[in-house]
């Protein structure tokens, strides 16, 4: 090789050099899941909460549990696009916790078992991963299995159910109260597209709404199973999935 070669091929090496370690490729980052409550015109009492729904009948909670079984930023298939399997969270499935993305490195391994009574928002749970290119945000309720967390033990009754809720209705503020405990132990999941490639710390926050917790549940007309079917899907549908970047220093 001619010495101009030489000083060439020198001249490349070290640029590649500098370059790789001015401007290294991303490393790990990490994905903090928390569990929030949006209020709304819901009002708390002492060892719960209570909300008005939208057929004007008022509801007092006094026992409650909601199981979150999994969150996820889903990662894109082979080709950019979404991951068909994720696309079956989105639907509803009674009992069996199938339709879920398949916890792939990004989720939530830890079902957190939450109480209503009241329901306050919390940190569920912080995961690693590489940079990847993702196309959804998934967020699944399904039943309680072993790994769940927050199940109290005195309360065996909330084993393997994925909503429970107790305390009475009325019509109205002064209306005579009749007592309530309905519970289910079918899934719901709910799905959002959002692209974006994942090389930064992120916050994915889990909003779910209160006070629409139960519109739609007519307790003069619906039994116990149509108002717990009802009321999961208002937790689900009504639920809010934010991703942001996580403030500087947060860790």
């Amino acid at each position: 090789m001619s010495e101009a070669g030489l000083t060439r091929s020198t001249t490349l090496l070290l640029a590649g050099f500098l370059l790789l370690h001015c401007n290294p490729p991303p490393g790990p980052s990490t994905i903090e899941y928390r569990l929030s409550w949006s209020w709304g015109e819901a009002r708390e009492i002492p060892g719960g909460f209570e909300v008005t729904n939208d057929l004007g009948q008022v509801v007092r909670v006094h026992r409650g549990w909601l199981v979150n079984l999994s969150a996820e930023v889903v990662p894109c298939d082979e080709d950019g696009r979404p991951d068909e399997k994720a696309r079956l969270a989105s639907f509803s499935i009674p009992v069996a916790q199938a339709g879920h993305p398949g916890f792939g490195p990004t989720a939530v391994h830890a079902p957190q078992a939450e109480s209503l009574a009241p329901p306050v928002s919390s940190s569920w749970q912080e995961v690693t991963s590489e940079p990847d290119d993702f196309c959804n945000l998934h967020y699944l309720v399904a039943r309680a299995n072993r790994r769940t967390l927050g199940l109290p033990d005195d309360e065996p009754d909330v084993d393997r159910i994925s909503l429970l809720l107790e305390g009475e209705w009325s019509l109205g503020d002064e209306g005579t109260p009749n007592p309530f405990l309905i519970w289910t132990r079918s899934a719901h999941g709910k799905l959002e597209p959002r692209e974006l490639r994942l090389e930064k710390d992120m916050v994915f926050t889990v909003t779910r709404e209160l006070d629409s917790l139960f519109d739609g549940a007519d307790f003069t007309t619906m039994n116990d199973e149509q108002l717990a079917r009802r009321v999961l899907q208002n937790v689900v549908e009504n639920t809010r999935l934010d991703l942001v970047e996580a403030p500087e220093g947060a860790r």
